[in-house]
């Protein structure tokens, strides 16, 4: 099996995102070409985040860090209620954990042991494996109509007034957040800050086409 590395964490932890969200649009009972653009910014983001704990080695505050940021973005970036989105993301975080021990249970060809070691590790084929769930589960979920109807974006009208403070608070973190990756492993690995670059590249692309009328007003 192969081990992670940070490039492989760059890598893999948006399938990872992909996964979860799958999960989140689907118990919501939302369609994901409705959600295409915030999923892709929310994506990116969330896994910046993920690859900043794993290189300082804050994993011990994965379980704080993570939801507390998803939340914030399936509130500021989905519309979500906030309510709403704690309920649905720990919802959706208990369900891929389940998914994850399963995963790792069958490619320990069903041995405790193994699938917790396993688990401890990160295997690279994970992040895919639930990548691949995740939407399974989607359409599910859709095909049979499960899911909670009461979960839906928030009405506009409620978000006009704050949407230029809330789009300021937010571009100011993610720079925070990518300025400090960025310049955390400078040292760690060469192969990494370009990656890095290329992300959060990437990542502004998503937002300034995704929001640029948002941005405007």
């Amino acid at each position: 099996m192969i081990s992670m590395t940070p490039v492989l964490y760059l890598i893999s932890y948006p399938f990872v995102w992909w996964g979860i969200f799958y999960l989140v649009l689907g118990l919501s009972r939302l369609r994901l070409r409705a959600l295409i653009q915030p999923l892709l910014v929310s994506t990116m983001l969330l896994s910046m985040v993920s690859v900043a704990l794993q290189l300082n080695d804050l994993t011990y505050l994965t379980g704080i860090v993570q939801p507390v940021c998803a939340i914030v973005c399936l509130w500021l970036l989905f519309k979500f209620r906030l309510a709403h989105s704690i309920l649905i993301l720990f919802i959706s975080y208990f369900c891929i954990g389940v998914l994850e021990y399963v995963v790792n249970l069958v490619l320990a060809k069903f041995d405790p042991h193994t699938a917790l070691l396993y688990y401890q590790t990160d295997l690279f084929i994970t992040p895919f494996l639930l990548f691949a769930s995740g939407f399974l589960l989607y359409q599910l979920l859709h095909y049979y109509r499960w899911g909670f109807t009461f979960v839906s974006p928030a009405p506009s009208k409620l978000l006009t007034s704050s949407l230029s403070a809330r789009w300021m608070l937010f571009l100011l973190l993610t720079a925070f957040l990518s300025a400090n990756l960025a310049f955390s492993i400078y040292f760690y690995s060469h192969w990494v800050v370009p990656s890095i670059f290329g992300h959060t590249a990437i990542w502004g692309t998503l937002l300034l086409l995704s929001y640029r009328r948002e941005l405007r007003e």
